[in-house]
């Protein structure tokens, strides 16, 4: 059976914030052939629905889209005027709220209310602890009896976890971040970094280069992430947006030149070759990455083009 095509249109802007990916109302695309075009945050929301479409099935709400259209009245009314809707709407988000990210049962929109989710404050909590535990075993073990931990708590789920749950309750609560208090969020965390770092240094003698992650680096991030959605036009058409293909190519490459630099590089503490470091690994790692793309086989592996 072939898949029938899809087209997915942008047909409304629901905030005063444009989209951070400069998405306009009228935009179309062919599901097919540039769906890599499209918001990764619409798609997550739309790809359920296309994949009814494709198989054949129908959308739960097509039932309430038709009753609406069916009559005339309706037409030249907004979606507020028509009777039912919002009550419909508001029920269903009312459920959402109270019982966690679930079908909204019971003939709300005609959904099957058999799909239970994990609430979203759940994770956040339970990956919160994982963080705490990671700084405990990790930069502030010094300070506490028995050191540091063997286990190595850089990697793993210890620090990324909570990110990925902030992230996703935070779209969840349609954040839509103000870039000067994003800004002020960051730089608090940078100073509250700097202020544990130092702490570390006096109290426990932990170096500063020791730090992967602090309590300052959540603010730090969170932060950053906000004031860079905020100005969702930052960078466009810049030397630094068209690097983005090499993205995964630089990650995979990166720590290889790190320990390089580390064996080959200057000895001893220089303060110009701190200075110069971070770009001569950037440097080194697009060199790397442009070189192995030229082959057929890792540049499929890197995603470089």
């Amino acid at each position: 059976m072939s898949r029938p095509r899809v087209k997915i249109t942008l047909i409304d802007r629901k905030g005063p914030v444009g989209c951070h990916r400069g998405h306009q109302v009228g935009d179309s695309w062919d599901f097919d052939t540039q769906r890599g075009e499209i918001c990764p945050m619409a798609m997550h929301v739309a790809f359920p629905y296309v994949d009814i479409l494709r198989y054949g099935g129908e959308i739960p709400q097509r039932a309430l889209v038709q009753e609406v259209l069916g009559q005339e009245a309706h037409w030249g009314q907004s979606l507020c005027e028509v009777p039912g809707l919002v009550e419909r709407v508001d029920l269903c988000l009312t459920r959402i709220r109270e019982q966690g990210l679930r079908a909204a049962d019971d003939g709300v929109f005609g959904l099957p209310g058999q799909v239970a989710v994990i609430e979203v404050e759940d994770v956040v909590v339970a990956h919160a602890l994982l963080y705490g535990l990671a700084l405990i075993g990790g930069s502030y073990g010094p300070l506490l009896p028995g050191g540091e931990w063997a286990l190595l708590t850089r990697n793993g789920p210890f620090f990324s976890l909570l990110f990925v749950a902030l992230g996703a309750e935070l779209r969840l609560r349609g954040w839509q971040p103000d870039a000067r208090c994003s800004a002020l969020l960051m730089v608090a965390g940078m100073v509250l970094y700097a202020l544990e770092a130092e702490g570390l240094l006096h109290f426990a003698a932990v170096p500063l280069n020791r730090h992967d992650f602090l309590l300052g680096s959540l603010p730090w991030a969170l932060g950053l992430f906000g004031l860079l959605l905020a100005n969702p036009n930052w960078g466009r058409g810049s030397w630094l947006e068209r690097q983005a293909p090499k993205v995964l190519g630089l990650y995979c490459l990166h720590m290889m030149l790190v320990v390089w630099l580390m064996v080959f590089g200057p000895q001893g503490k220089l303060l110009w070759w701190e200075l110069v470091k971070v770009p001569v690994l950037l440097v080194l790692s697009l060199l790397a990455c442009r070189l192995l793309a030229t082959n057929r086989i890792s540049g499929w592996l890197l995603r470089a083009r």
